[in-house]
Formats: structure tokens, sequence, C-alpha cells
């Protein structure tokens, strides 16, 4: 497919703060030619998120030869249940002093897939929180369920000096206020415009204006209109336009707030 046959919903200055260009590869597309017609369209920065460590090179080369795109390192709740943990710890640690690494993640807690026993799963998230503080990096949560889980582990750290993103958010207006409390930045996804989503869209309403950013998690969850299909970076404008609409603001304001918030979190 070349890049000229990409969908194009974004304006100028739009950032996504989560997407998977592995995961897109995955799905038949090609991730440079994509990532061109987005950038070359106004899309101003995405982030290349981690589930694994394995696939750090390629990901690592691919950011190095694309302006704009910037890289996060992590263990996804599915690798919790691996036996060789020990060595993809200390191959994760090597990787985020890599000074094209501006984030750990994904990591988090997922009780709807139970990847492994929660306590695995707890322990993982817990240990990619301490090597985000130790090196200074936001932390990329994924929280599929486990709201409960994710707050006992946020308290279980010597300090609240870690930082991050609530990536994918799908919580309620009560758990956005605690984690906004903790210092965490809120992300919305293709799932804010799904019909049956309205205790997301609560949270979107009430998310401070200096917390919020946007993603598209590619190429999973794309927005309606287009549920169903592999999504990625281009479909951005969807979500941007649905919560802008529910905060009663234009989308331009939209985009200078959230190119603000990624900056000062990312340092980009």
């Amino acid at each position: 497919m070349q890049p000229h046959e990409y969908e194009i919903r974004l304006a100028p200055g739009m950032i996504d703060s989560h997407l998977h260009l592995s995961e897109i590869e995955r799905k038949g597309l090609e991730p440079v030619a994509v990532l061109k017609a987005c950038f070359s369209a106004g899309l101003e920065r995405a982030l290349d998120i981690g589930i694994t460590t394995e696939d750090f090179e390629t990901r690592r080369t691919r950011a190095q030869s694309t302006p704009k795109l910037q890289l996060a390192t992590g263990l996804h709740p599915a690798t919790s249940g691996s036996q060789q943990l020990d060595k993809l710890l200390a191959a994760l640690e090597g990787q985020l002093t890599d000074p094209a690494v501006v984030a750990l993640g994904e990591t988090g807690i997922d009780c709807f897939r139970m990847y492994a026993p929660l306590e695995r799963q707890r322990a993982l998230f817990l240990k990619q929180l301490q090597l985000a503080e130790a090196h200074s990096l936001p932390v990329v949560v994924h929280n599929r369920d486990a709201d409960t889980e994710i707050l006992a582990v946020l308290k279980e750290l010597s300090s609240d000096a870690v930082r991050g993103i609530m990536h994918c958010f799908s919580s309620g207006p009560e758990f956005a206020s605690e984690v906004v409390a903790r210092g965490f930045h809120v992300s919305f996804a293709g799932n804010l415009t799904y019909k049956k989503a309205e205790e997301l869209r609560a949270a979107a309403r009430a998310v401070p204006a200096e917390r919020i950013l946007v993603e598209t998690d590619a190429p999973y969850l794309a927005p309606m209109p287009r549920r169903g299909r592999t999504n990625h970076p281009g479909l951005i404008g969807y979500t941007y336009a649905a919560l802008a609409e529910l905060r009663g603001l234009s989308e331009q304001h939209l985009v200078a707030q959230v190119r603000e918030n990624y900056r000062a979190l990312l340092g980009a």
C-alpha cells in the first residue's frame, strides 16, 4: 500500500502518544510508509511503545531513521508468565539507558485476560515502576479492569516521584482523579467514540486540561466510524474531534493543549 492510499484524518500539530509499529506491520501495513504519510499531513510526534524487549533493535533503528518518532520500551503484562523474567528485566534495564528511549512502557496489570496470576503481574509492574524511577523516565501504564490493583501497586512505591501516562484510558472519573492526583497524564484513544463508553466520556470531561493526551493504540481500537478496521495514526483526528466536542473546545485549542502536555511530560 502506498502512502497516499492511507486515510488521513488529522490536523497539523496533532500527536499520537501511543502506537505499536511492530504490531501495525504484523497487520499488513508498512509502518514507515504510514508514518511518512502522517508526518507529511502534519502529525507532530508519535511514540512507539514496546511490549517486549526482543524487537528493540528493530524499533530503535526505525526511530533513529524517522524524525518525529520517539521510543518507549517495556514489558507488557502478557510477559508476566514468562519463565525468563530475570533475563527480560536485565535486557530492559540496559535498553532504558539508550538515548533514544524517552519512556518505559508499556507495563501494568490486565485482569481481563489474566495473562498470569495477579501476584506475578503485580510484581512485574512494581519492578518496572522502580526502574522508571531509577532512570527518571515516565512510565506508560496498561490497565484492563484493574483500577484497584494499579492503585495498590502505585502506593507501594517508596515515593510519588514516578510520573507517566495512563494509556488508552477506559475507567471513570473517580479513577481519573486518583491517577491525576498521583501526577499521571490521561491518554484517550478511539474507544472514547464508542456508543457504550459513557463513563469514559464522563472522565474525559473531568480530567484537567493540562493532563490530557490523545493516542491511537494502533493497530487496535480504530475510532468510529472506522471501528473494526486496522487502526493507524492517520485516524487520530477522529478521537481529537470527539474529545474536543466533549470538552466544548475547538479542535485547534485541543491540539495546542495536547502538544503542550506531551512536551511537558516527555521533553519533546
